[in-house]
């Protein structure tokens, strides 16, 4: 009887969790999001699809760092197969790409780049296997 509850649960668990890249769920990390909580440094993230392929998003992050530097970090979200891609592009021109996946439960998964959008506004995205989120940002203007 405990499997036959655990196997549902599991089941019911993975359900909420999408890589399909016709899942309309990708669309709600669209727009600019910022870590208004940070005191020190707070970063800010701006998902916005391709204008050269619709199907792509593009997104970038960036934090001011100590003495006025700039941290960034550039990303290319895109289908792959029936499932999404994540890939973080280096300044050398390398990349490193990860499955990626839209839901909370994306963080049970290994090697994934888990992305959900809360019913309050709020963006988590980052790494599963990582201790915490990579970002974790309310919706707001794009300057």
């Amino acid at each position: 009887m405990r499997t036959a509850i655990a196997f549902l649960f599991a089941c019911a668990l993975a359900s909420c969790v999408t890589t399909s890249p016709s899942s309309s769920q990708w669309s709600r990390i669209e727009g600019c999001w910022s870590e208004h909580w940070a005191d020190i440094w707070p970063a800010q993230m701006t998902w916005r699809r391709d204008p050269e392929n619709p199907q792509r998003y593009l997104g970038y992050w960036r934090r001011e760092a100590a003495q006025g530097d700039l941290d960034e970090v550039h990303f290319v979200l895109m289908s792959s197969g029936d499932q999404m891609q994540l890939c973080q592009l280096y300044s050398d021109g390398g990349a490193r790409c990860d499955r990626a996946v839209f839901g909370r439960a994306g963080w049970k998964q290994d090697a994934v780049a888990v992305f959900h959008v809360y019913a309050n506004g709020a963006l988590e995205f980052g790494y599963a296997g990582a201790t915490m989120p990579f970002f974790w940002g309310h919706g707001g203007r794009c300057e």
